[in-house]
């Protein structure tokens, strides 16, 4: 197979159209509504196929592919001349699945595209081929005799599991009926080649969904690289649009149809080219740029559809191999404010998105994954890496937390409470769930006490503890077990929220706001009293505080009431807390000698039970 020679799809002429329709962003005037054409929007990470690039089939895809082609002959050989649904029956891998395995990156999702019958009856007809066949096998008469594997001696079946029926769901794009299963350790969907007609040219869902030819199907797509088909009868990877495997080989998110017409279709594609453009390190065409100023676009996006759809997006980025740039792309193509939309209590022009890139840009430079920050965790104190998480579950939600920087001290009315306005959004803008939203907006309400002024003054505590006051060790045991900064129910899940990441993220906030100062000291002085803190931290060995070993050791107010003889009531709360700050002072305290430190304090009056 030979692909297309290298072009520069931002040539002079494009590019003069591209700046055209940009707005310039200056340093005293900021429209955040409007692209930013300063960057050619290229994510940093790229990805490439090589000329007469071929598919190379695993063992699993490679009987696929042999048992769905000699079903499809059966099907031909038992039809009569007149059944043209039949005769004329082909079946191609369409999609994602192609785009991948070119790019060298496995994919066990398959959609096959059968171009004369629906998902669902093709489906059900191949799973009665296979039936069919170890039936004849097991007479001695099947057709199909590559069922042996070398070297293992023994004869394979091959059934497909559970043929589920996912109905069209045209409000969420999904305009025909699919019918899903597994094979082999693959997932896949069947569904018919198709055409669509809009009869309305403001609605988003076809009038009518007919079998199409494939070019007509590859038209319909979101994007070139995921338009083409591997034939499963020849084994030829087909190219309709005539620019898939071009701007494979280029690195180029384009449309197979005009930009603006496609998003027409379904607005929600504008951000999926953004996913994939950052996802495999692509640049967008100049007429996707252009068609996101297109005003009807922008009204289709943000009115047109739903708020889970677009979280699902975003949250796609954010698991993505760049979060950054996808945070970075949204900005410069003044996207923020439609997919992180404001809350409705909220004037816009109190949202400034460039606080988000700002924010993301010095949290990748800390994560070691991206050269734009001037920070880097190669250059920074050793105790700094050992905040970094080391979960992508974990880097996913700070990155969120990053992109609502914007509404870090703003608050908006969600019915009649009024919260942290990024509360609001995760809940209304984007409906990504309770566990994100208590897990943010736990990190931003630490900021209230992780901040360096607060940290310093803890570090400055005598480190034995006096009448007055209690010890460092005491004062940082007690920052630890704060709700905000870390959560001791869910201390040893993969991606709660703990210490480490509330102090990298206060760290991240701070500094992010001393760069617009432009002041390496004030940085310096910053990143050292963090440093200092998480020396103090493991010195002490406070990590102990928050592991459920330290909550076993510890008194529970069950067996302080039955020290102390006396009933649960306001007075308990202050008692489990003494108890907490005495086992912190003194961790390897058993329960034997907790008990009876609490006693000798009620005979000297210095605990009240009533």
């Amino acid at each position: 197979m030979r692909l297309n020679p290298l072009r520069n799809y931002f040539d002079q002429q494009g590019l003069s159209r591209l700046m055209g329709c940009l707005k310039r962003r200056t340093t005293s005037t900021t429209d955040h509504n409007q692209p930013n054409q300063k960057r050619l929007l290229v994510s940093r990470m790229t990805m490439r196929i090589k000329k007469d690039q071929e598919i190379e089939l695993n063992r699993a895809e490679s009987k696929l592919c042999q048992l769905l082609n000699q079903s499809v002959s059966h099907l031909k050989a038992s039809a009569s001349s007149t059944n043209q649904d039949l005769n004329s029956l082909t079946l191609r891998i369409a999609g994602g699945w192609v785009r991948d395995k070119l790019l060298g990156v496995q994919s066990n999702d398959l959609d096959i595209a059968i171009s004369s019958l629906t998902g669902q009856d093709f489906a059900t007809r191949f799973s009665s081929y296979l039936r069919d066949q170890q039936r004849l096998k097991r007479e001695g008469q099947s057709e199909n005799q590559t069922t042996k594997e070398a070297g293992d001696g023994g004869e394979e079946t091959f059934e497909l599991g559970k043929i589920a029926t996912i109905e069209a769901r045209p409000d969420q794009s999904k305009h025909l009926e699919t019918a899903t299963t597994t094979f082999l350790g693959l997932d896949l969907d069947f569904v018919q080649l198709r055409s669509e007609e809009y009869g309305d040219q403001d609605s988003r869902i076809p009038s009518s969904v007919r079998f199409g030819t494939p070019l007509e199907d590859a038209l319909r797509r979101d994007i070139t690289i995921n338009s083409l088909f591997y034939n499963v009868h020849t084994g030829a990877i087909e190219d309709h649009t005539g620019k898939g495997l071009e701007d494979l080989e280029v690195g180029l998110i384009r449309t197979p149809l005009p930009a603006e017409h496609t998003f027409k279709d379904d607005p929600l594609r504008l951000l999926r080219c953004i996913r994939f453009a950052t996802r495999f390190g692509f640049r967008l065409d100049a007429d996707i740029v252009s068609a996101a100023t297109s005003e009807p676009i922008r009204v289709a996006l943000k009115e047109k559809i739903s708020r889970e759809r677009v979280g699902t997006e975003v949250d796609k980025m954010l698991k993505g191999r760049d979060p950054l740039s996808s945070l970075k792309m949204i900005e410069e193509l003044g996207l923020y404010k439609l997919v992180f939309s404001p809350p409705k209590s909220l004037k816009e022009e109190t949202i400034d998105p460039s606080i988000a890139v700002e924010t993301a840009t010095c949290l990748a430079g800390l994560l070691h994954l991206t050269n734009d920050s001037n920070l880097s965790s190669s250059t920074l104190p050793p105790n700094i890496s050992k905040l970094l998480p080391r979960s992508n579950a974990l880097k996913r939600r700070l990155f969120l937390a990053s992109a609502l920087s914007p509404y870090r001290e703003l608050k908006a009315k969600a019915g009649k409470k009024e919260l942290w306005a990024g509360e609001v959004v995760l809940m209304e803008s984007l409906k990504l769930g309770n566990h994100d939203k208590s897990f943010i907006s736990n990190l931003y309400r630490s900021l209230e006490v992780l901040n360096s002024s607060n940290l310093e003054s803890i570090l400055n505590t005598t480190t034995t503890k006096t009448t007055s006051s209690p010890s460092i060790r005491v004062e940082l045991g007690r920052l630890l077990r704060l709700a905000c900064v870390h959560d001791l129910k869910q201390s040893e899940a993969e991606a709660s929220l703990n210490w480490q990441s509330s102090l990298l993220f206060a760290l991240v906030i701070e500094l992010t706001r001393s760069q617009s100062q432009s002041s390496s000291e004030l940085r310096n002085s910053i990143i050292n009293t963090f440093d200092l803190l998480v020396q103090k931290i493991l010195d002490l060995d406070l990590t102990f505080v928050v592991t459920p070993e330290f909550e076993k050791r510890r008194l529970d107010g069950k067996e302080i009431c039955e020290v102390l003889k006396t009933k649960p009531g306001k007075h308990l709360g202050q008692i489990i807390e003494r108890v907490i700050d005495r086992q912190i002072e003194y961790p390897d305290q058993t329960k034997e000698e907790g008990s009876q430190w609490l006693e000798d304090q009620l005979r000297a009056g210095l605990i009240k039970i009533s």
